[in-house]
């Protein structure tokens, strides 16, 4: 009973120290460290580690409000930023390569992101939820928007799709209620069931001439 207890007090010790973590590793060749005033620098060379819902190794995240990665990391992994409900500022550098999926879900503060020329690709639900995105700069380098990927980023008022995009995710811009205006290119070859659904401030459907014609307050 004696070794049951020391072991319970060792492991609810090392949970406390885990959880006020300030440093550490997240990609064979990446470091990160957060400030005491909420500034979170990811520096190195190569991937990020993917994660699964709350397991990003930055724990404090109710208290990140900056990001900032620097030159020569390649990707941002899966749920990497999710639920960093103060997070309103993101610095990603051209040496990213992709956006993985749910990797800013519910960030509700975030108000802009510029995705570098370097990426080609954002993940499923990448964006979800991002509630306060007012703008998005979405370069000539991404050939995929996962579905889901804007979804319910209520503030977000008009999409430029460039040239290089062939496709967009089933929901990808689903219930962005303020998007007034959208340009698809006819480079986009395919376009997700309820691609535009709910954006109710949208006055007439999108079409593209080689999907389907979405209505978008029919759903």
């Amino acid at each position: 009973m004696k070794k049951l207890f020391t072991f319970l007090f060792a492991l609810i010790a090392g949970i406390g120290i885990a959880s006020s973590a300030t440093s550490g590793t997240c990609g064979d060749n990446l470091t990160w460290e957060l400030s005491d005033d909420g500034v979170l620098t990811i520096s190195g060379t190569g991937d990020m580690h993917n994660y699964a819902w709350q397991y990003s190794p930055w724990y404090n995240k109710r208290n990140i409000h900056t990001v900032i990665i620097n030159d020569g990391v390649t990707s941002i992994g899966d749920y990497t930023f999710y639920g960093c409900s103060k997070l309103t500022s993101v610095t990603i550098p051209n040496s990213v390569t992709s956006i993985g999926n749910i990797a800013f879900r519910e960030c509700s503060s975030l108000t802009s992101v510029t995705i570098p020329n370097s990426v080609t690709s954002i993940g499923h639900s990448a964006f979800y939820g991002c509630s306060s995105l007012t703008s998005v700069t979405i370069p000539n380098s991404v050939t995929s928007i996962g579905f889901s990927a804007f979804w319910g980023c209520s503030s977000l008022t008009s999409v430029t799709i460039p040239n290089s995009v062939t496709s967009i995710g089933h929901s990808a811009f689903g219930y962005c209620t303020s998007l007034t205006s959208v340009t698809i290119p006819n480079s986009v070859t395919t376009i997700g069931e309820r691609a535009f659904s709910g954006c109710s401030g949208l006055t007439s459907p999108v079409y593209n001439v080689h999907c389907f014609a979405y209505m978008p307050t029919s759903y």
